[in-house]
């Protein structure tokens, strides 16, 4: 006995064999003309169809798969690329800001020690030139005293030349004159600024200084002009 549980699969089955073996057997009893080629290729090509579309499907679903992954892939690079290629941007441009500012702290640098040597060079040449002024000076002072003494003893000795010898007497006579002359060495004002004591000799000096008067003067106007006023000590009788 059966159980009940497969009687209904198992009569479903044998029915099924039945249906299939009763097919066959009646697809084999047909003549060969009703099989027709284009039917047998037809199911050839159906059949063919069905196993093709299963291996597309599979490829399909590789060459997707696959052109995901190099989507993904190529996104990937693209996105490492530009990273990259900002990163590269960045540091060029940064590299750029570095060399201007090197460049324009080296300029201001170059300026500064520029001004601090064109400062020094000031400074040298002004020093050097207030050496040189002062060695004019020094010079010029020289040369106009050395010309006022030459022409002071010049006059003292005229002076003195209108002194007669006899009036020193063997004394050692002596007396100091203010005397003022123009630009063409005349004396317009003689004073006695120092008595010798002896009133006739103070009178004798003074007229020898208008005896001897004009006066030679030198050419130099600041020593001509510092022998406008003179005051000598006349002593005819020293010698």
């Amino acid at each position: 006995m059966i159980p009940s549980p497969y009687k209904k699969p198992l009569i479903y089955a044998l029915v099924l064999h039945l249906i299939i073996a009763l097919i066959l057997l009646f697809a084999f009893s047909l003549p060969k003309t009703m099989k027709s080629p284009s039917s047998t290729t037809s199911k050839t090509k159906i059949i063919q169809a069905t196993t093709v579309s299963a291996e597309q499907v599979h490829a399909q679903q590789q060459a997707i798969k696959a052109a995901r992954e190099k989507q993904i892939k190529h996104k990937e690079a693209a996105h490492v690329a530009r990273q990259k290629a900002l990163a590269e941007k960045r540091a060029h441009a940064l590299a750029l800001k570095k060399a201007r500012e090197k460049a324009l702290r080296q300029e201001k640098e170059k300026k500064a020690q520029q001004l601090v040597e064109q400062k020094k060079k000031a400074e040298q040449a002004a020093i050097a030139k207030e050496k040189r002024i002062k060695a004019a000076k020094a010079a010029k002072e020289k040369a106009v005293a050395g010309e006022v003494n030459q022409y002071t003893g010049m006059i003292l000795a005229a002076i003195q030349n209108h002194v007669y010898q006899a009036i020193c007497a063997g004394q050692n006579l002596s007396a100091t004159l203010s005397i003022r002359l123009n630009n063409n060495g005349d004396a317009v004002d003689v004073r006695l600024s120092k008595s010798s004591g002896n009133a006739t000799f103070d009178r004798m000096v003074e007229s020898a200084v208008k005896a001897a008067s004009p006066f030679t003067l030198p050419n130099d106007a600041e020593a001509r002009k510092r022998m406008q006023q003179l005051n000598l000590l006349v002593a005819p009788c020293s010698g």
